[in-house]
């Protein structure tokens, strides 16, 4: 009766393995389904697109306008990632502490809505000394500020949010030297796995700005990739996308329009992904002037 039973038992175990690497599988190449089926989470249509595009592209370049909620969606896809890919190690930088943090705070409401979401994570730390997410495969996610003293962090994915803000050699020479080492997976023991390596990812948000700034250029050259079929995404969804969404009201961009102190530059950039340009006819650039105007 005994030997019964634990041949009963084995045979379940091999049943429910089988069916957790098939579904696994399955939410791997439809990670919106994850959200909505095991998490909970319901994305908007334009959501669904853009966390595919997170997976599926090496580089990503998301520009956005105010009020689309590109934290709460760079929030959704950390959660997945790290939950789907055991030993997952992000990173998230941005200009300060309080800006990265806004992404742990949105997965901290996640956890208190989610039953599932909270069996899955094992330690959420949210502190001016340090700001970490850790699961219980392996996986975590980490805050740092976009300084010269973040050089001893690794990732296999790094998040930079607000790009524009950081200074490119702190990008080029810190923050992308996180990703020296691929993701800790058991299948790269085997033979038949030999030479199989999984690719780090770098995602990059923000909103636009001015033509001469470096973040222009890093938008081209993206853009280039991308139409020259490199694993490479970008896209710029301005205003009228959360307003049809109902994300944003009408009557607020009215308000803010009617304004005396109404700036269609900054409007143009912020809110309508358009790369302002500074310098076609102008005697100085953002950037001849912008390090001058440090009033104390």
């Amino acid at each position: 009766m005994r030997g019964d039973i634990k041949k009963v038992n084995s045979n379940l175990d091999k049943h429910l393995e089988k069916i957790v690497i098939e579904r696994v599988a399955i939410y791997r190449e439809n990670p919106h389904r994850f959200c909505s089926e095991y998490l909970g989470l319901h994305l908007k249509k334009f959501q669904q697109i853009l966390l595919n595009m997170m997976f599926d592209n090496v580089h990503f370049m998301y520009l956005a306008s105010r009020g689309q909620g590109k934290s709460f969606l760079t929030a959704i896809f950390c959660i997945t990632r790290c939950i789907l890919y055991p030993n997952t190690q992000i990173v998230i930088a941005s200009k300060t502490r309080e800006q990265a943090g806004e992404i742990l705070a949105k997965i901290k409401t996640f956890r208190f809505n989610s039953v599932i979401l909270d069996k899955e994570i094992k330690e959420l730390t949210m502190t001016n000394l340090k700001s970490e997410c850790q699961f219980y495969n392996g996986s975590s996610i980490k805050v740092v500020t976009s300084t010269d003293t973040a050089r001893h962090n690794r990732a296999n994915i790094l998040i930079v949010d607000e790009f524009r803000m950081v200074p490119l050699d702190i990008i080029n020479n810190v923050l992308r030297k996180f990703m020296t080492a691929p993701r800790n997976v058991g299948y790269a023991r085997k033979k038949e796995y030999t030479g199989v390596v999984e690719r780090n990812k770098d995602l990059y948000l923000s909103s636009c700005w001015y033509q001469s700034h470096w973040s222009y250029e890093k938008a081209k050259a993206f853009f280039y990739n991308l139409a020259n079929g490199r694993d490479y995404f970008i896209c710029g969804l301005p205003y009228q996308l959360a307003v049809k969404e109902d994300l944003l009201k009408v009557a607020d961009i009215e308000d803010e329009m009617s304004e005396s102190d109404f700036s269609e530059v900054g409007f143009a950039m912020e809110m309508e992904c358009v790369w302002y340009s500074d310098t076609n006819g102008s005697l100085y650039s953002y950037e001849d002037i912008a390090p001058n105007r440090q009033i104390k």
